[in-house]
């Protein structure tokens, strides 16, 4: 019985070792130009795969039929088919040719290799036009005939952002959306195992969709350290006047559509205001009593000396810098009209400056 245990047990030792060898010598086989099933289960992160146009959910699972990229390097390898669907989890088939050890890390792209959130922005449709979600992985087993990887949840790569704008609580329609990026959480494109393109504090104009203006303005962030920095708003409003806005950093990114309300403010037209000089000795001759105010084109500062405020429509009032001669101390006032671009400046004191002998 003992002989007996021992035959057999070399004779299963030995039908392994050939099973083993015959496994390796498959995969041995496999040429550049031999292909193979790849087979691949990938869950999607709640809630990051889209969001509905009506902004009341997003959705999260995979619809059978859908594609994702398995790249190696900088190479396209396969495209891998959703053919099944349970809850947020997919089973994923496609084919590939050549040969790939356990264990090499790949990657893995829905929605394209290459991003461009360029065109996602103005309407809720266009802002929800394309999804990028990405996830790295790698071979857990194969053999002559199938490739199996690693199981992975796919990641969102951007934030859909919806802004609505007011002025103090009423609404108001926009015709035009200037965005300047406090930091690069604004990806323009992003090609295949390149660096992205951001908007850092460059600024990009998209108009409304319709003549009359719209009260919301959507687009697309990708999630790339969005979180760290504002953004500040340039709009142009139905009535063809300027405002300005500032929004802070989404918090979830990557994850969420995320609606900041935007109180319009209208752009000052003031870009330096004046000063007034400090103490002027007497010689006998005119001197500027301020250094004028700098202002934005089409505005227009006014200035006036008067002991109190002067009134709006004072006959005093010019567009001349104040100067004068005579000892004295003089009270400076200046205002500002925006016209149609620009916030008006009500009146304003600048200072008082004497004018007075040198000691």
């Amino acid at each position: 019985m003992k002989r007996q245990l021992i035959t057999y047990t070399l004779a299963a030792f030995c039908a392994t070792a050939i099973l083993s060898c015959n496994k390796e010598a498959a995969i041995d086989s496999i040429g550049p130009d031999t292909e193979r099933t790849v087979l691949l289960t990938a869950s999607i992160d709640a809630s990051t795969k889209a969001v509905s146009i009506d902004e009341s959910e997003v959705a999260c699972v995979w619809a059978v039929g859908e594609t994702v990229a398995l790249v190696h390097g900088d190479a396209v390898i396969s495209t891998l088919e959703v053919i099944s669907v349970s809850g947020n989890k997919a089973q994923l088939s496609g084919k590939v040719k050549g040969a790939y050890n356990v264990g090499t890390a790949m990657m893995l792209y829905y929605g394209g290799t290459s991003y461009d959130y360029s065109g996602q922005t103005g309407t809720a449709e266009s802002a929800v036009s394309r999804g990028y979600l990405t996830a790295g992985t790698s071979i857990k087993a194969q053999d002559g005939k199938t490739l199996t990887l690693e199981s992975v949840t796919m990641e969102h790569k951007q934030a859909y952002m919806s802004l609505s704008f007011y002025k103090a609580a009423t609404p108001v329609k926009v015709k035009s959306v200037e965005i300047t990026a406090g930091g690069d959480q604004i990806v323009k494109t992003q090609a295949l195992g390149g660096s992205p393109v951001l908007y850092d504090t460059e600024k990009f104009t998209v108009a409304a969709s319709t003549a009359e203006g719209q009260e919301s303005f959507y687009f697309a962030l990708n999630d790339q350290n969005a979180t760290a920095h504002p953004y500040t708003l340039t709009i142009i409003a139905a009535d063809d006047k300027t405002y300005t806005g500032t929004v802070a950093a989404p918090t979830a990114v990557g994850n969420y559509f995320a609606d900041s309300k935007v109180i319009l403010v209208r752009i000052s037209p003031v870009i330096t205001a004046p000063t007034v000089y400090s103490n002027i000795y007497f010689d006998g001759l005119p001197h500027n009593l301020i250094t004028p105010a700098v202002v934005q084109p089409g505005a227009t500062a006014y200035y006036c000396v008067s002991d109190s405020a002067p009134s709006d429509n004072s006959a005093d009032w010019s567009t001349s810098i104040p100067r004068r001669t005579d000892l004295g101390t003089y009270k400076v006032w200046y205002k500002v009209v925006g016209g149609p671009d620009y916030e008006s400046i009500l009146t304003t004191k600048v200072g008082t400056v004497k004018i007075i002998l040198i000691p």
